[in-house]
């Protein structure tokens, strides 16, 4: 109902001054209380912000990272990135010299999807890499000094030739941190921090010839833990750290090239 009090000739109010101020003291009160009740959350819940789109790819969420505390968060989240500084930033994280982890990743183009899972244990003097295809066998390597050993099933039928320039991650088909370390400030559009959970990210993009690629680094271990690369017609490579083990066992590996 919708109250109007007139004024007379003579500025006396027309209609009861006293149940005015009543209703009007009333009316106080309740706006009053509504007003606090809002306030405390008690009626009201506050609108969710709308956060702005994450520079990195959202993780699949099948992950187990053990964590491996090399280097402290909150020792590098205070820094500003630029395109200039983030290479260095990233080469500058501390990393286990041994390690195991899993990868996957996929590649696709058009209606065709190549899919891979790559294991790898890296150990002072040794590295060990397999490579799983659906329907193909599984592949694995065996990188030491100066040799590579390389079979499917039984290693004792490995092939071995000279490491020469080959590296584990290039055997593996897998992109690194050293990808972020070796790109140019022109090649860098966007870098930030991110955290995922409790996942302390470095996210760094670059973009060549009409492809952008996407990495994001672990703070806690260094390593790259996720990456995608898209051009004009959207995504088409993703690959994805899913485990992670700073300590592997090496008691229970047996390798009869492996003394």
């Amino acid at each position: 109902m919708k109250l109007i009090f007139r004024r007379g000739e003579n500025g006396e109010n027309r209609g009861g001054s006293g149940v005015f101020f009543t209703l009007a003291t009333a009316l106080f009160i309740a706006v009053s209380l509504a007003i606090s009740f809002f306030l405390s959350g008690t009626f009201y819940k506050k609108p969710k912000i709308e956060q702005p789109a994450r520079l990195g790819p959202v993780g699949s969420g099948a992950v187990s990272l053990k964590p491996s505390h090399l280097n402290e968060p909150g020792d590098y989240i205070s820094l500003d990135l630029t395109p200039e500084n983030v290479p260095a930033v990233v080469e500058a994280l501390a990393r286990p010299d041994e390690y195991e982890y899993v990868f996957s990743w996929k590649l696709m183009s058009g209606e065709n999807v190549l899919q891979r899972t790559v294991t790898v244990h890296r150990f002072a003097d040794l590295e060990l890499i397999a490579v799983e295809s659906p329907g193909e066998p599984t592949v694995e390597y065996a990188v030491t000094g100066e040799r590579i050993y390389t079979w499917t099933g039984d290693p004792a039928n490995a092939v071995e030739t000279a490491r020469g320039e080959f590296t584990a991650d290039m055997l593996a088909g897998l992109p690194t941190y050293n990808d972020v370390v070796e790109k140019t400030p022109g090649d860098i559009t966007r870098c930030a921090f991110d955290y995922e959970g409790n996942l302390a990210l470095i996210c760094v993009a670059a973009e060549r010839n009409g492809v952008e690629d996407i990495f994001m680094i672990s703070v806690d271990n260094g390593m790259l833990v996720r990456m995608e690369s898209k051009d004009d017609y959207g995504v088409f490579f993703r690959a994805e750290m899913t485990w992670f083990e700073p300590e592997p066992d090496r008691s229970a590996l047996v390798l009869p090239f492996i003394s």
